[in-house]
């Protein structure tokens, strides 16, 4: 074979080598969001604009957003830039599109692929308008210690709105963690929150604007909106307050009190309070969930004469443990626990040593009652509850 011959063929194979390693679709990480959520309640559809930097690589990078968006304006560093959605089961499609161990999409996930081409790496800005409908059922949504129900991912209905990272309402790549600054257009009656602080709150042609920001990086965010009545008050320069329906707005005066002191105790114990503001809000389908800053509870629950005691404190403790001290899940989710040590427990603890003595034995009936060889596991390879065992 001639010097020239081989050359040829040298770059030849070196060139196809090169294609081939930059074909390869890789998942986005996004650094950054700024997102900007348009809610105009009985109507589903939400309009969704999210602007921040992302990380990319030279070629086809892909990203994970709402099963049933729309894009309308997809943009990288300023330029505009095509996108192929595809559908999880649309295996022709994802066969034209080349990819090396592609992360699959869970069944019932309500995610897409969207995958685009760049001549950039590492990272950019970003910018991305999309519509998509929110309409998860919650009439037959259960609640409960004994049955972890079906959970709402995303749903905008006349009596309030919920989007979770699990409805997809941002586009969400292989990140950990990401900055997060939400706005919120609304019907000027409703209030809304969202994690951390809110930094700004206007009307503006009947509408109601208001920007939330979490100060810390963390792995999501939750929005929440409704037509709420709103009580707060001060405690050490930190806000408390009830977003509740007018039907409740007498559980106010037991709710604020009640809150401002689990503040102060977990304030004394553990260190500051990591945000400006601690917000109990009232959902019309059954939840029970502690985010940065916030707590969503559904109303059957909100209503039960013991949550004050129990639950709300276990919700605002969980602001030092789990939503401003993370869980490195690749260790085990040890804040639930670190949490029902410091409410659950304490509360018994603080009552009297029989309460506590009796606590103690009632884990331990029911850890008899559910773990058996065949279910049994190390504690760093539980991440979150799934079922009642």
């Amino acid at each position: 074979m001639t010097f020239s011959r081989l050359l040829f063929l040298t770059i030849l194979a070196s060139g196809l080598l090169a294609r081939q390693i930059e074909a390869q679709a890789r998942p986005v990480k996004f650094q950054t969001h700024d997102l900007y959520v348009v809610l105009q309640p009985p109507d589903p559809l939400g309009r969704i604009q999210d602007a921040g930097t992302v990380e990319i690589q030279k070629g086809w990078n892909f990203f994970y957003i709402n099963n049933k968006a729309t894009i309308t304006h997809f943009s990288i560093a300023g330029k505009a830039a095509e996108v192929l959605t595809v559908q999880p089961a649309d295996t022709t499609t994802l066969a034209s599109v080349p990819w090396d161990e592609l992360p699959p999409i869970k069944a019932g996930t309500q995610a897409m692929y969207v995958f685009f081409r760049s001549s950039l790496e590492g990272v950019v800005p970003f910018r991305i308008n999309f519509t998509a409908p929110f309409s998860d059922p919650v009439q037959d949504v259960r609640f409960s210690n004994e049955l972890v129900g079906k959970e709402v991912a995303g749903t905008i209905l006349e009596q309030g709105a919920y989007l979770s990272p699990a409805a997809y309402f941002y586009p969400r790549g292989d990140e950990d963690l990401s900055a997060y600054t939400v706005t919120i257009e609304i019907p000027v009656e409703w209030e809304s929150i969202s994690d951390g602080n809110r930094k700004a709150s206007t009307v503006h042609n009947n509408r109601k604007i208001q920007t939330w920001e979490n100060p810390y990086q963390s792995d999501g965010v939750i929005i929440m909106a409704a037509p709420f009545s709103v009580k707060s008050i001060r405690v050490d320069g930190i806000e408390v307050a009830c977003y509740f329906f007018a039907d409740d707005t007498a559980l106010f005066d037991t709710y604020l009190p009640a809150a401002a002191n689990y503040l102060r105790m977990y304030s004394d114990l553990i260190g500051p309070y990591p945000y400006q503001h601690f917000t109990i809000v009232e959902n019309f389908f059954p939840t029970g969930y502690g985010m940065p800053a916030w707590t969503l509870l559904g109303r059957e629950i909100l209503r039960l004469p013991f949550i004050v005691y129990t639950s709300l404190g276990h919700e605002v403790l969980h602001n030092w443990w789990g939503n401003s001290v993370y869980v490195d899940y690749q260790r085990g989710n040890w804040c639930e626990a670190a949490t029902v040590y410091g409410a659950d427990y304490r509360y018994k603890l603080l009552r009297s040593k029989d309460a506590a003595r009796n606590y103690r034995k009632d884990i331990l009936k029911q850890y008899a009652s559910y773990i058996t060889e065949n279910n049994d596991f190390p504690i760093r390879q539980f991440t979150a509850r799934s079922s009642p065992d």
